[in-house]
C-alpha cells in the first residue's frame, strides 16, 4: 500500500503544489487480522498507521510517530491514544523544482 502510494506521488509531483497531501484509510487485508489503517502522505513522506480506527486523529499519530521515529523527536501527553500495531514511514526523495523565473531563462 505504501509503495503505491509513493509511485502515486512520484507522479503527480510535476502536477500538484509543493505542498500537497493526501489522506484516507484503507483495509489491510493481508495483514492477518483484516485491520484498518490510515495514512497521511505529502511529497516528503508518507506514514501509514495500522490497526487504528478510521477516525484516528492524525494529527496525534504524527506526533506520536515523531516521539518514536525522529531522533530529534519530543514525548508529548497521550491521554487516551491507541497505539498503531504497526506504523510505516517513507521519505521520498526531495527533487528541485525549477523557479519559473529560471526556466524561462
Amino acid at each position: 500500500m505504501v509503495d503505491r502510494l509513493a509511485t502515486a506521488m512520484s507522479s503527480t509531483r510535476s502536477v500538484t503544489a509543493a505542498d500537497f497531501e493526501i489522506e484516507g484509510n484503507a483495509q489491510l487485508v493481508h495483514c492477518g487480522h483484516d485491520c484498518s489503517a490510515v495514512y497521511r502522505a505529502n511529497h516528503a513522506r508518507i506514514r501509514m498507521y495500522a490497526g487504528v480506527a478510521e477516525t484516528t486523529d492524525l494529527d496525534v499519530m504524527a506526533l506520536y510517530a515523531d516521539a518514536m521515529m525522529d531522533p530529534e523527536g519530543q514525548g508529548f501527553p497521550a491521554p487516551g491514544i491507541t497505539p498503531p500495531c504497526a506504523m510505516v514511514e517513507v521519505r521520498l526523495p526531495q527533487i528541485e523544482q525549477a523557479h519559473p523565473a529560471h526556466a524561462a531563462a
